[in-house]
């Protein structure tokens, strides 16, 4: 296919990489670059077709054998990180409707999901969390 065709390849990949981070398409763009390496040196000349094959197969082992470990990581990552949140204290800056509130915390605002009545002002505490909402139990004086 030829040396610059794998370069941009890789390129691609490897941006693709920066946007999703999910260490996957960064294995493409290591295979494209052990391509772009193979035909550099001319360790050996391939066709097209087996370059591709030769593409492909890289690129899955690589992901096989680390996608298990990265996924664990960042799995293990995430519980740490939000797993500091039980207990904080917030206050309620808006209440969308029933059960419904948003909250600054962290620099962001987060809809807050709770089963008490709840008003501007109030103080609450962060029970646990639902993907991308905080749960939270009205603080008792």
């Amino acid at each position: 296919m030829g040396i610059v065709f794998w370069i941009i390849l890789a390129c691609i990949f490897a941006g693709l990489e920066i946007i999703i981070p999910a260490l996957i398409t960064i294995w493409f763009a290591f295979a494209a670059l052990l391509l772009v390496m193979l035909s550099f040196f001319n360790f050996f000349i391939l066709s097209p077709f087996m370059e591709w094959k030769f593409f492909i197969f890289v690129s899955v082992i690589l992901l096989l054998l680390t996608r298990p470990f990265s996924k664990k990581y960042f799995q293990n990552q995430k519980e740490e990180f939000r797993g500091d949140w039980v207990g904080k204290e917030l206050v309620i800056e808006k209440v969308i409707r029933e059960g419904y509130y948003e909250a600054k915390f962290k620099g962001s605002i987060w809809t807050l999901l709770s089963e008490d009545s709840l008003e501007v002002g109030d103080i609450v505490k962060i029970v646990s969390y639902e993907g991308n909402r905080i749960i939270v139990k009205k603080k008792e004086a």
